[in-house]
């Protein structure tokens, strides 16, 4: 990859965009505030993995792992709540050598330094696919727009958060540059990690594993957009390895006739799934646990049938299409949390029926995503945000389980609509469309706070006013704007 697209150098570029933000004295305040809630969310993480015993990351992930590797337990036999391949175990068991206490602290660092990096990727292919002219996309623009004369076509420097004015703009005006008045990064950036904010400390401080699928991809994307392809395949072949449901986006590399990016995926998933663990477990394991997981996991999600693992339930914290159709037209939240479920109760289904009904709404799904590349296949990159965004959301609607912390995908097209928000005119309607969407759903996800309002399903229905609002933008303004630009 060429190195001003690498990983390596967005993770440099971002690493001093951050560290100019937080030693800039006009942002000690806000950076005191940062530091502090990611501070708390680490104690909290520790004491729930030592004393509470209340931690995904001890009782699912490092508990299972050192039984299995140094107790002779069986991953799907033993726990069969579990719903993972064999290779996410060898990503834990690093992390497993260590206590409790030291482990949580880890992993809690990479989740963080991960979720920086999925923004600091996300910012990087807005601001390359966004439309030339558009703010935070065209580096001469943001010369051009600085209010004193001596900016006019001074050199801009590109990071990873946004253009920069050369050092020449700054002292002509008495370091009072439009774009340099925010040294790092601009307050834009900070609205859609804040309205995931909720959903990023339940990840943290459980220990959660969703921010590094959410990477997985996202570096998928990143690397597709710069023609790697077959590095994108193997990014993608991570995600898989870790949850089925970015397989998905096998679709939507095969929509764009890929190839090199499924023969990457195909080359990732034989390393991931049967070497790297035939390392840890042996080769006659590893294949036995491939297996496992196939029948266990992936078969039954292929079919569209219920997974076994006994993880499954239609319990008030899985905000899937499965657990709302469940909830909202079978009996189960009746007899399980009664109030205003007897009085919404206006059709009632059987189970199998209503399996049906998911099975058909899926497939409608699929169907949908295939219209949108259709739909936008002329817009070239510039249709990669929208697409992608569109992609991640309809996860978390095939997966049968969607828990809470699982909505961390919805981070990125949070971002992307919210920098077309900011960038649009007011009066425009594709800015209404999208500023409504998020305004409407975001009043619904704030409701999901107790046993109760999460059986309402507040956050699946506050999420799919937001898909449907991405949709109608995706498939109606954007590609007016690329056939505009062309």
């Amino acid at each position: 990859m060429d190195n001003q697209h690498s990983l390596l150098a967005l993770a440099r570029d971002l690493a001093g965009s951050i560290r100019t933000y937080a030693t800039d004295p006009r942002n000690r305040w806000k950076t005191v505030a940062i530091a502090a809630g990611f501070s708390a969310l680490l104690v909290y993480a520790i004491l729930r993995s030592t004393v509470l015993d209340a931690s995904d990351l001890r009782n699912g992930y490092l508990h299972p792992t050192r039984a299995v590797l140094y107790c002779g337990k069986d991953i799907y036999r033993d726990f069969p709540n579990n719903s993972f391949p064999a290779f996410f175990y060898c990503v834990v068991a690093p992390f497993a050598q260590f206590t409790d206490g030291v482990a949580a602290v880890l992993w809690y660092v990479l989740s963080v330094g991960l979720f920086f990096g999925i923004n600091g990727l996300v910012i990087r292919m807005l601001k390359t696919t966004s439309p030339p002219g558009v703010t935070g996309s065209s580096t001469e623009a943001a010369a051009d727009r600085a209010p004193h004369r001596a900016c006019r076509g001074v050199p801009v420097v590109s990071t990873s958060t946004g253009p920069r004015p050369d050092d020449r703009c700054v002292e002509a005006t008495g370091g009072r540059s439009s774009t340099a008045s925010r040294p790092g990064p601009r307050m834009s950036y900070f609205i859609a990690p804040l309205l995931c904010s909720v959903i990023l400390a339940d990840n943290l401080y459980l220990g959660q594993s969703n921010i590094m699928t959410l990477f997985f991809v996202c570096a998928s994307l990143y690397s597709y957009l710069h023609g790697k392809d077959v590095r994108a395949g193997v990014w993608l072949s991570l995600g898989i390895c870790f949850k089925v449901t970015p397989a998905l986006f096998l679709l939507f590399y095969l929509m764009k006739l890929r190839l090199k990016v499924l023969a990457g995926v195909a080359a990732g998933l034989v390393v991931f799934l049967v070497i790297v663990p035939a390392l840890f477990f042996g080769p006659v394991k590893s294949l036995h646990y491939v297996c496992g997981w196939s029948e266990m996991i992936l078969m039954p999600y292929v079919k569209g049938e219920r997974v076994k693992s006994v993880n499954v339930t239609w319990k008030h914290t899985n905000q899937s299409l499965d657990a709302f159709l469940h909830r909202t037209f079978t009996d189960y939240a009746e007899r399980k949390y009664g109030g205003l479920h007897r009085t919404l109760a206006l059709v009632r289904l059987s189970e199998p029926a209503v399996n049906r009904l998911s099975k058909l709404v899926k497939v409608g799904l699929v169907a949908l995503l295939v219209l949108v590349l259709v739909r936008l296949r002329g817009c070239g990159m510039a249709s990669l945000p929208w697409e992608g965004s569109i992609f991640l959301m309809t996860m978390l609607y095939l997966s049968p389980i969607s828990w809470s912390s699982h909505y961390m995908a919805v981070l990125v097209p949070y971002a992307v609509m919210v920098h077309t928000i900011i960038n649009l005119p007011k009066k425009d309607p594709g800015r209404r469309i999208l500023f409504w969407a998020l305004a409407v759903g975001m009043g619904f996800s704030v409701f999901n706070l107790t046993p109760t309002l999460q059986s309402y399903s507040f956050l699946f229905v506050g999420n799919a006013v937001v898909f449907a609002g991405l949709l109608a933008y995706a498939l109606v303004f954007v590609p007016r704007r690329a056939g505009r630009q062309s």
